[in-house]
C-alpha cells in the first residue's frame, strides 16, 4: 500500500501534467521488499552471490523495460524506493549475533529518518 501511494506521489511530483494509473509502483515496491528481505537474511541463503545477481538482473531488466513509451518509470522507481523503506520499517528480521542486531537496528533508524525527510520534503515541494 505504501509503495503504491509513494510511487504515485513521486510520479505526480516529477510528471505533474500527465495522468497515469496502474500497478507499476506496487509491483516494484514488492521487488524492493524482496531485495531488503534478501539483504536481511543472506546468511541463510545457499550461494547468496548468485541469488543477488539474479535479483538485481530482474530489477535492472524491469527498470529498462520501464523506459518504453507510455510507461511511467517515475512511479516504478518511487514505488521501489517506498517499498525498500517500508520493508526496513515493517518487516521482521532474524539476527545472527550482536553485531548483526546493531546493524539492523541502525538500518531501521536510518530508513525511518530518510522516509520522514523524503516525504516531508516532497509534500513541502508540492504544496509550496
Amino acid at each position: 500500500l505504501t509503495s503504491g501511494i509513494g510511487g504515485n506521489l513521486i510520479s505526480s511530483v516529477f510528471v505533474p501534467y500527465e495522468a497515469t494509473c496502474g500497478a507499476g509502483g506496487p509491483v516494484y515496491g514488492l521487488l524492493g521488499v524482496v531485495l531488503v528481505e534478501f539483504l536481511q537474511s543472506y546468511q541463510v541463503v545457499i550461494k547468496p552471490g548468485i541469488e543477488l545477481i539474479k535479483l538485481l538482473s530482474v530489477i535492472v531488466l524491469s527498470l529498462f523495460i520501464g523506459t518504453l513509451p507510455y510507461l511511467d518509470n517515475f512511479a516504478n522507481i518511487g514505488g521501489m524506493m517506498f517499498g525498500v523503506l517500508s520493508a526496513y520499517l515493517f518487516l521482521p528480521y532474524i539476527t545472527f549475533g550482536k553485531f548483526d542486531y546493531g546493524r539492523k537496528v541502525l538500518q531501521i533508524i536510518v530508513a525511518f529518518y530518510v522516509n520522514c525527510i523524503f516525504i516531508h520534503s516532497r509534500i513541502c515541494s508540492v504544496l509550496y
